[in-house]
């Protein structure tokens, strides 16, 4: 197999993530910054237009439930529901994270937009999106589908990373 080939191969591999339209992913969730740092459970999941964030503390309790459609977010901290537009606007003013979470959903597949770099085969290894470096360590498949399980997100004095224990659906 050339080099050519592979490009090819990631290049068919890109175009089938980008119509992914069911995702569901747990993992885990480090923050560190110069003030404090953290890390919890988490679970993603797409259903077409719509998506959600669950924050979970290491004995299985919700920490915040953010859910997202087309026109606003809701975020459930403390039992109290926060609404916004924005959900990245909205955890950062509630939660104090700056996680770009409209672009999440490729991030988390490996497709980001902005500014890309490519590996010798053509699969990306970094991007730079509105002030994120984002950084992908590893890569697995499931599926069918080769998808990041090691991801560090850097930006506005916060380190994230990201690291996926099951994929449990993707389609």
């Amino acid at each position: 197999i050339t080099r050519e080939d592979l490009a090819l191969n990631w290049q068919e591999m890109e175009q089938k993530l980008q119509k992914v339209s069911v995702f569901s992913e747990q993992g885990r969730i480090g923050f560190i910054s110069a003030k404090d740092r953290g890390s919890c459970n988490y679970e993603f999941i797409l259903q077409g237009n719509n998506s959600s964030l669950e924050l979970i503390s290491r004995i299985g309790s919700q920490i915040a439930y953010l859910q997202v459609t087309k026109d606003s977010s809701a975020l459930n901290y403390n039992n109290t529901i926060y609404k916004e537009s924005n959900a990245d606007l909205l955890l950062n003013r509630v939660l104090g994270l700056n996680l770009p979470y409209s672009e999440l959903r490729k991030i988390l597949l490996g497709i980001p937009s902005g500014e890309i770099s490519r590996n010798k085969e053509g699969k990306i290894i970094s991007a730079t999106i509105d002030g994120y470096n984002i950084h992908y360590v590893s890569f697995k498949t499931y599926n069918g589908f080769t998808i990041p399980t090691d991801i560090d997100i850097k930006g506005y004095g916060r380190n994230i990373k990201l690291k996926v224990n099951t994929v449990n659906e993707v389609e």
